[in-house]
């Protein structure tokens, strides 16, 4: 009726989670020292593209229950939690110090 579900051990988990920091830091050496300041949109953008086919790969591949979703299928999956992830963030980047001041002014006005 139900269909299994794979453990999956530690030392797999504490494994796929150092192949996905070394490729955060294959990628950052990429971007290049200083690169986060000097231009981070290109660094963000190939920290994204370096980092996210690796832990799309590391995580499809430890699936709760192969039987019932195929690689493709958790592949899918990431990928489209993607475009799902960034623009659920989209709100998130306000900036902190405009709302401040408009606050101040706001708070002004009103005296």
């Amino acid at each position: 009726m139900g269909a299994e579900v794979t453990q999956v051990s530690a030392f797999t988990a504490v494994l796929a989670h150092a192949l996905c920091l070394a490729g955060l830091a294959a990628a950052h050496s990429l971007a290049g020292r200083g690169a986060l300041l000097s231009d981070p949109a290109h660094a963000l953008r190939l920290l994204v593209v370096c980092e996210a086919p690796l832990v799309i790969v590391v995580f499809s591949l430890l699936r709760r229950d192969p039987k019932r979703c195929s690689f493709l299928k958790a592949a899918a999956r990431g990928l489209l939690g993607l475009p799902i992830g960034l623009f659920s963030l989209l709100p998130l980047h306000i900036d902190p110090l405009r709302l401040r001041k408009e606050r101040l002014l706001s708070s002004v006005k009103n005296t």
